[in-house]
Formats: structure tokens, C-alpha cells, sequence
């Protein structure tokens, strides 16, 4: 009855913030299943005792994943991201990528991520290249985990694996790149489905390992129109960062109405595109995504610059405030933010840039940082 219970109640929380899910979590037991109070109550017992961590219920399976090629919770390196990239064998042109580049000598074995039923094996009209795509049950959600540009399957379709089984063994790509293609597919089997395989596989989270700034702000070329950038990096060792948001509030200390907000984000972008390919635009809903170079081993940070053009509002007698928030696939989020004048020229606020959010460890303990007097880290 317990393991019933919590099932339901995970895939009803799942979308939830971190914040959100303790109590969401519990009253959803009673709102959906109409328990009574006795077993709720026993339900809550049964699992302190049994020593169940409380507040991460829907994410309990997260940490027992691993990786796919160290076979640990410890990421694999990465040469390219989930989301928007330069993709280097084909002239860095710009590319939306759907999954993860992970380098590795050709013939490295491949490891099952988690429990799962071989869909396929080997080669499939669908993929250019050999393919292992696995199937798993994860919070009562179908999830694919997808290996490319194998050199040869080892397992076969219908074959039930275990976490750290090997799978296959790693090749290359047309380019001549050795390395493994790995995708996570959420509830279907299209292109559309990927999500950034950060979201499933453990590793330790904190917000402050992103960073965003407001690059320039000038004016556009038409009244109340602005052209704005905003800059966002986040470490090639954790490649959580799921977009950036912005904000424009009447008044220099951003204590008026909103004037204007547009967010640009990375798995909702996925998945609200029927035809893929026009994710390879790299102009989507007036904004501008100019991701920058950077392997596996190089530069310390992937950086990203996203420009709003146009940014319309009318700026009050009061000025604006503008907002830049960088964000990670757990909603973590840094924010920056610099004073619009009423006469049209800028000021930037020193020593203002906030982290908010909670600064969680993914697959272990949470935990809370506190930084200088510059940059604040504030949640649970």
C-alpha cells in the first residue's frame, strides 16, 4: 500500500520546484487518493523508519543512476551541451543539440545509466549510426536513454539490463570525432521528448556555479524599443543551465509594475517545436543565442550571450530596473541587474548580483551557501 501510495503521489509532484514538494507531496496522498488520515500517518512512519529522506521523495531514484561511461555520480567530461552550441565539424555553425557529447577513446564500454528493457540494438532507419536506446521506468514516467555512435551493441532487444551493465561500446561520429551521443527522452520517442540528461543523472548541484551579467543595454530603433544583452557561463564541468530570464520593472530600485519579461528556455524550447530543425535558428522569439566555443578540456566556462532585440516598453519618469536571471535545469537561479534612467542613459548597480533559489545537492544531502556581501545565495 506504501509503495502504491508514494508512486502516485511522485508522478503528481514530479513538475514540482524542490521547495514545493514537501507539502505538496503529503497532500496529494490525502487530495488524489482520498486516504484516510490513519494511513497517511502510517505511511509516514513506515518510512522514517525504514529511513526514507523526507523531502526528496521524487528524486530517490536520481541518485542511484550513474553516469554512462565513468560508471559513477561523478559527470562524465563533456564537449558539448544540452541546448544551443557551435557544432566545431561542421564550421561551428550554429546547432541546437538534443543530448550530450561525452569524448571517449573508440570501443569504450558503455554502461546502462539505470535498470531498464533494450528497445533497440544496433542499427534503425531512425539514426544515422549504431544506436542503443534503453527503456526505463523513472517516478512513474517512460523514460529513453539514447547511445550514439556506437561501434557495436552488446546487448539485444527485449534484453532486460541492470545500472552498470555494458551496453555497448563507444565509436565515432561521420566527423570522425570519437565520442558518445547520449540522450534522455521523457515520455515519447521523438526528437522533441529530450531533455537535458542533467535533469536524470546524479551530481552536485549549486547555483553559484552559474553566472550572468547584463551585457549592454542601448536604445532600438523605434520608439520605446531597446536593444538589451545579457551574458550567462556556467562551469564545462556542470552543465546544468537551462536558460536565462528578463526583466524590466518600473523604477531604479525595481520597485514598480513589470514592464516587460521573456525567458528563454532550453527544455521547454525542445519541446514546444514540432519541426525541429527550426531550433538551428539561432534567432528564436526575438532573441539571439550566441553560444560560445569550448570542449572538454577548454576554456574553464561555457559561455553564452543572449540578445533581445526588440526589448519594447515605455520607460517611466522614474526610470527602470533591468533584471537578467540565469537559471539551471532545478530552477536555481543567479540574477544580475542595472539601473535604466529616465533620461535614457545607464548606471550599473555595484555589488548587486543575487543568487536566489535553493542551492541543492542533486543525488546526496541538500546544503546552503552564503556568500560575500556581492553576491547572496538565499533558499533552502
Amino acid at each position: 500500500e506504501i509503495k502504491w501510495t508514494l508512486s502516485t503521489a511522485q508522478h503528481s509532484t514530479a513538475q514540482l520546484s524542490s521547495a514545493q514538494r514537501p507539502l505538496d507531496f503529503w497532500f496529494s496522498l490525502c487530495r488524489f487518493q482520498k486516504l484516510k488520515m490513519s494511513t497517511l500517518f502510517n505511511s509516514f512512519f513506515a518510512l522514517l523508519l525504514l529511513g526514507a529522506p523526507l523531502f526528496v521523495f521524487a528524486e530517490v531514484s536520481r541518485e542511484n543512476r550513474i553516469w554512462p561511461i565513468g560508471g559513477t555520480a561523478q559527470p562524465d567530461p563533456h564537449s558539448s551541451a544540452f541546448g544551443p552550441r557551435l557544432k566545431i565539424s561542421e564550421d561551428s555553425r550554429y546547432d541546437w543539440h538534443r543530448g550530450v557529447d561525452l569524448p571517449t577513446p573508440l570501443n569504450t564500454p558503455l554502461l546502462a545509466v539505470d535498470d531498464g528493457v533494450v528497445r533497440i540494438a544496433g542499427s534503425h532507419p531512425s539514426y544515422s549510426d549504431g544506436v542503443v536506446q534503453i527503456v526505463h521506468e523513472w517516478d512513474g514516467v517512460t523514460y529513453y536513454t539514447n547511445y550514439l555512435h556506437v561501434s557495436s551493441s552488446l546487448v539485444a532487444v527485449d534484453q532486460e539490463v541492470s545500472r552498470g551493465d555494458q551496453v555497448a561500446l563507444s565509436g565515432e561520429s561521420e566527423s570522425g570525432f570519437a565520442h558518445l551521443h547520449f540522450e534522455v527522452r521523457r515520455d515519447g520517442l521523438f526528437q522533441r521528448n529530450c531533455v537535458n540528461p542533467w535533469m536524470e543523472l546524479p551530481y552536485t548541484d549549486s547555483s553559484t556555479s552559474l553566472q550572468v551579467s547584463v551585457g549592454s543595454v542601448q536604445a532600438g530603433g523605434n520608439d520605446n524599443e531597446y536593444i538589451i544583452v545579457v551574458i550567462a557561463s556556467q562551469p564545462r564541468t556542470i552543465l546544468d543551465m537551462n536558460g536565462v530570464r528578463l526583466q524590466i520593472r518600473a523604477n531604479e530600485d525595481g520597485s514598480g509594475q513589470i514592464l516587460f519579461e521573456k525567458e528563454v528556455n532550453f527544455n521547454a524550447m525542445t519541446l514546444a517545436t514540432e519541426n525541429w530543425e527550426d531550433l538551428d535558428d539561432p534567432v528564436q522569439d526575438d532573441v539571439t543565442i550566441e553560444p560560445a566555443s569550448f570542449s572538454s578540456t577548454e576554456p574553464e566556462r561555457a559561455v553564452y550571450t543572449f540578445t533581445f532585440d526588440p526589448v519594447t516598453f515605455s520607460l517611466p519618469e522614474g526610470g527602470a530596473l533591468v533584471r537578467a536571471y540565469a537559471f539551471d535545469v532545478f530552477e536555481n537561479e543567479v540574477m544580475a541587474q542595472q539601473e535604466l534612467a529616465a533620461a535614457g542613459s545607464t548606471s550599473s548597480t555595484g555589488g548587486s548580483s543575487t543568487t536566489t533559489g535553493s542551492s541543492t545537492t542533486t543525488g546526496s544531502s541538500s546544503s546552503t551557501t552564503t556568500g560575500s556581501s556581492s553576491s547572496t545565495t538565499t533558499g533552502s
